[in-house]
């Protein structure tokens, strides 16, 4: 049995126009699934 891991990746700053954070699930080397979340900054 191959164990799931949750790889995040971003936001790398928060005064980015658009920050963005990917979550990738993987099992191995092998990626299943990803989610996405796009943020907002209020101007």
């Amino acid at each position: 049995m191959v164990k799931k891991t949750l790889i995040p990746i971003g936001p790398y700053h928060p005064l980015q126009e658009e920050p963005e954070l990917f979550k990738l699930y993987c099992e191995g080397e092998i990626v299943k699934d990803i989610k996405w979340e796009t943020g907002y900054n209020h101007r």
